[in-house]
């Protein structure tokens, strides 16, 4: 009651503040919102005053939802901000509508993440062969280290690199066969697990140096890390894969050497907004995006929908409502077909190379393609594609129609909830707790992705490194026989 009561005060002064600026707070739209808000933010609350665990995903979903399905949708309707999307100004209704379903899916997400935890610790556990981790993790590290020196050789060295992606983002989108990088997916794949391998590696040694668990090292370890990520991943433009390796590693510390504070919590947050924000106009333009962060002149020559990084980052970053509401209008008034299961099935393939299977099926890029822009708009390896996500509540719902946002809330409780139960049991030594980040971040990508991009995210954060995890694997029965500091 305490979490419902502090969630509600916070977003009636954040009304308040929307009302100051102009926000229509009076609307059925904002109501439901509003409502959808105190209910997710309960869980975010129960985070931040440490009632729940600061890696719990509860938490983390309790802070992210309250952006999707409160702020980042009231803030986008008010702008009338519709960043490379038909205008839906017009189309409050359905933005009720996808408010309406959001208002039952948080209902049943809640009820079943939370239904029933189990919490006897197990009796027995995994930990590391010392023998076996000590030679296969440095040749594992050394694997990833020389793939990502072949990545840059193949263009003449890191400034290659970077100059290549300049020119590839300055071109805008390319015919496939056209994009510089084509055929670099496996050997990206084996230099990126540098990132969660290193993690491991150190943070595991780390916990037998017991005087050196301070604050004052973990900070510098984090900035450490993201100095050594950005080399591994961050210079191709993502930013995600930079973001998802700090929240590893940084879990991984929590879990095995000292439990991280709110305190760092929240310092964390806003280390990654501000990162977000500078890295963006890196990752729209390369080299030449990044005099857009001192140059509002240049800033201004860039794409008009990019140019309110603020606005673009609370509407692409923190919210899916316009592509969602688009599809529900597509689909329910203009009756397109449902693809029953396609965008799933096919989204397996999005982790095969070209060189093994090269005709891939249509992905999601059709469906979302043609909600932009039409039927019979998608052109295959043509570029007039999106890069618009839908995320899970958008791709179930052009699967299986409105039956399928629902059974979706029914499955994210479901996997938050053996997610929970799963933590809950380990043991302290048990070192697959080095996984639960890494298994933390699907609910959270299931908020925010498509399924192809879910697999193929998780393909390249753990295929490689949970091979050689489990190469280094041994079970015992009790903590006792662990040579570790607890």
């Amino acid at each position: 009651m305490k979490s419902f009561l502090i969630s509600s005060l916070i977003t009636l002064i954040l009304t308040v503040y929307f009302l100051i600026i102009g926000v229509d707070v009076f609307s059925l739209f904002y109501f439901i919102c509003f409502i959808n808000g105190i209910l997710i933010l309960r869980d975010g609350i129960d985070f931040v005053v440490g009632k729940i665990d600061t890696f719990d995903p509860v938490g983390i979903i309790g802070i992210i939802g309250y952006f999707l399905f409160f702020v980042s949708p009231v803030l986008q309707n008010s702008w009338d901000y519709w960043p490379f999307i038909p205008s839906l100004s017009q189309d409050s209704g359905w933005m009720l509508f996808w408010a309406i379903t959001n208002f039952f899916g948080v209902l049943i997400y809640q009820y079943i993440s939370k239904f029933n935890i189990r919490s006897q610790v197990n009796k027995s556990g995994y930990y590391f062969n010392i023998k076996k981790f000590n030679i296969i993790m440095p040749i594992a590290l050394l694997i990833s280290f020389m793939m990502q020196v072949y990545v840059y050789s193949k263009f003449g060295g890191i400034s290659g690199f970077v100059e290549t992606f300049t020119s590839r983002q300055n071109d805008g989108l390319v015919k496939a066969g056209e994009d510089p990088f084509e055929g670099l997916g496996l050997p990206m794949l084996f230099a990126e697990s540098f990132k969660i391998l290193i993690a491991i590696y150190i943070i595991f040694n780390l916990s037998k140096l017991k005087k050196y668990k301070s604050n004052l090292l973990f900070i510098f370890i984090m900035i450490a890390f993201v100095i050594i990520f950005l080399f591994f991943g961050g210079l191709r433009g993502s930013r995600s894969s930079t973001v998802f390796a700090l929240f590893f590693a940084a879990g991984m510390y929590h879990y095995w050497v000292k439990k991280i504070s709110i305190k760092f919590v929240l310092i964390g947050v806003l280390a990654v907004s501000s990162f977000l924000t500078t890295y963006y106009w890196y990752k729209i333009a390369g080299t030449e995006g990044v005099r857009a962060i001192f140059d509002s002149s240049y800033r201004s020559s860039l794409n008009s929908a990019r140019q309110d990084v603020g606005k673009y980052v609370i509407v692409r970053d923190l919210g899916r409502m316009d592509v969602q509401t688009l599809a529900l209008k597509r689909y329910l008034e203009e009756g397109y077909s449902y693809s029953y299961g396609r965008t799933y099935l096919t989204a397996f393939f999005s982790v095969v190379p070209k060189s093994i299977i090269p005709f891939k099926p249509d992905q999601i890029t059709k469906e979302k393609t043609e909600i932009l822009h039409g039927i019979g708009s998608y052109i295959k390896d043509e570029p007039r594609q999106t890069t618009l996500v839908l995320g899970q509540y958008g791709e179930a719902f052009i699967n299986f129609g409105i039956v399928g946002i629902l059974f979706y809330f029914m499955v994210l409780g479901w996997i938050v909830r053996k997610l929970r139960q799963y933590i809950a049991v380990l043991q302290s030594w048990d070192v697959r707790r080095f996984l639960l980040p890494m298994l933390t971040v699907i609910p959270i990508l299931m908020l925010i992705t498509d399924m192809n991009v879910l697999i193929l995210n998780m393909t390249r954060y753990m295929l490689f490194p949970l091979l050689v995890f489990l190469l280094c694997l041994t079970k015992v029965k009790f903590s006792s026989s662990i040579n570790r500091v607890i």
